[in-house]
């Protein structure tokens, strides 16, 4: 099957639009977790007992 450039239009604008939608939910999921992380600290002796 051969790829027409109007098949390809199709084929850029649809993957545009699903890349689109994940990039902001990469994004709300990102700027939750760093809400969630603000202010939380290392314990140093945590890692220690983690026996990495």
């Amino acid at each position: 099957m051969d790829i027409t450039p109007e098949i390809q239009a199709l084929i850029d604008a649809a993957v545009d639009s699903a890349k689109t939608g994940l990039q902001a939910k990469n994004q709300e999921l990102i700027d939750k977790n760093k809400k969630l992380m603000k202010g939380q600290e290392i314990d140093p002796q945590t890692l220690i007992d983690l026996d990495f």
